[in-house]
């Protein structure tokens, strides 16, 4: 659940500063400040810096001699998925120097929802919003993905950098009335002790959902940035869905009314 405490708000960010430092000094200085309609900037810098760090890795992947390790080997494996449309597959290529293995999953796109109606099968992707006129909201989306994950030299798990890009459409799973959808978000997470399955602390940067009509007048938006903790998370900035979740639907209900 979210927290309503100043306090326990402060020690949350601290934490968020703390993961990020951890992963990346120029990423942590993004999280300084909340998400706001004029500070939402620092977030998309975080954005491309992340993007800078996967080009970075990708551009070494493909060096030559690299000591290279099995992505299988790895704990936990160097996989990608995204059930149920996705995976898993073992990352492209991982390979070891002095300080550690590093691992990388080049560019894919794979289609998220089959663009079905509420009754009608398939394996269609559900928000879980009902709106007011008494339909649900679905998704359909190309998910593309560019990552890069750290190990350390024992092949334990550190970090994980994995660039989001989405595009495609949010559908009245009724009558399948459609408007676009689109998404640019940096997804980070940290293993603290490494490799430990309960030890992942993760963050969100970027535009998380952005919804337009056909023509593209906007109708909701999500960005800034959100991370997660054992107990709960804290998101700062604009978030409809997540609102919608506490009992504010106010924020989709402008793309409720124009699937109607």
């Amino acid at each position: 659940m979210k927290s309503n405490v100043k306090a326990d708000r402060t020690a949350r960010l601290g934490a968020l500063a703390l993961l990020l430092a951890i992963i990346s000094p120029s990423i942590a200085t993004a999280a300084d400040e909340p998400a706001t309609e004029l500070g939402a900037s620092k977030h998309f810098d975080a954005l491309k810096a992340g993007q800078s760090l996967i080009e970075s890795a990708f551009a070494a992947s493909r060096a030559p001699n690299l000591q290279t390790v099995d992505p299988e080997s790895l704990n936990p494996p160097a996989e990608i998925e995204f059930v149920p449309w996705f995976g898993p597959i073992p990352y492209d290529k991982c390979w070891k120097d002095a300080s550690g293995i590093t691992c990388v999953a080049y560019p894919r796109t794979f289609p998220v929802g089959d663009g079905s109606l509420a009754g009608g099968g398939g394996l269609p992707f559900d928000l879980g919003v009902v709106c007011d006129q008494g339909f649900n909201l679905y998704e359909q989306f190309q998910n593309s993905w560019s990552i890069v994950r750290s190990y350390t030299l024992k092949g334990d798990v550190v970090s994980r950098y994995r660039l989001e890009r989405g595009v495609g459409t949010v559908y009245n799973a009724a009558t399948g009335k459609a408007a676009r959808l689109h998404f640019d978000d940096l997804f980070i997470s940290h293993w603290s002790p490494p490799g430990a399955p309960d030890g992942r602390q993760d963050a969100i940067f970027g535009d998380y959902w952005s919804v337009e009509t056909l023509s593209g007048k906007p109708l909701a938006d999500a960005y800034g940035y959100l991370t997660f903790f054992p107990d709960g998370y804290q998101h700062l900035g604009p978030d409809p869905l997540d609102a919608y979740f506490f009992g504010d639907p106010s924020g989709v209900a402008p793309v409720c009314a124009y699937l109607n």
